[in-house]
């Protein structure tokens, strides 16, 4: 029953299981480059489902099916990387929630990022992106982000995922996964048990949650994981 502000490529507005409300620029939808929220990517709207998807007959049903969704996109189309979001345009946006939160109905709770990039030296306390998470924090918002998409570094050397006042969550296997597919070309990894549930995802950023910072919740993020022996 909360408002949930989803910061990322926008909403489809016109998706049957998210049952949104129409569009109104500047009231219940934002864009930082200008104009409508209607989502340039599908990422946004893939985030959205898992966050509120309805409960009805249409594929799946998300965490929290009766919550209101505003849309506040960042993102600007990109020839290499298909969209490119900037501290800028990402502030921008984080400052609309802060001045809206209040003035719809029902309020923005929470605020989802799922997105991120590495930490510079220029992410000190007083960076101007880390000032508006922790206004968002300290007035009573719920600031969620991913923990990032690289195995190979730290959530403490990702942004936001670093801040102390955000949620940062990491992704774990859903089910167990297959040992060897079949008996010819991907067999069994001998001596080695399959990838079990709730195993953190091949390509999660994890840590342990240290001085405030760290992944604070894991959950699945993708069905599962197999291995097999291509080699023989």
């Amino acid at each position: 029953g909360v408002g949930v502000a989803v910061v990322d490529t926008g909403l489809d507005f016109a998706h049957p299981d998210l049952g949104l409300n129409a569009e109104v620029v500047g009231v219940n939808s934002f864009n930082a480059l200008g104009g409508s929220c209607q989502d340039i990517h599908g990422h946004g709207t893939h985030v959205a489902g898992i966050i509120a998807a309805r409960n009805n007959l249409i594929d799946v049903v998300g965490v929290a099916p009766d919550a209101t969704l505003y849309c506040v996109n960042v993102f600007q189309p990109d020839p290499v990387y298909e969209v490119v979001a900037t501290d800028e345009s990402l502030i921008a946006g984080l400052e609309w929630i802060a001045a809206h939160a209040n003035l719809v109905s029902p309020p923005i709770r929470v605020v989802n990022m799922s997105l991120g990039r590495p930490s510079t030296p220029d992410d000190t306390p007083d960076n101007p992106l880390h000032v508006i998470v922790k206004t968002l924090h300290d007035s009573g918002i719920s600031v969620v982000v991913s923990a990032g998409n690289d195995s190979t570094v730290e959530v403490s050397d990702m942004v936001p995922a670093n801040y102390p006042e955000v949620m940062a969550v990491a992704s774990t296997s859903a089910l167990t996964g297959v040992n060897g597919y079949d008996t010819d070309l991907f067999i069994p990894c001998a001596g080695e048990q399959s990838v079990l549930a709730d195993s953190a995802s091949y390509f999660s950023t994890d840590g342990a949650f240290i001085g405030g910072v760290g992944v604070t919740v894991s959950a699945p993020g993708e069905a599962q994981e197999d291995i097999f022996d291509l080699f023989g």
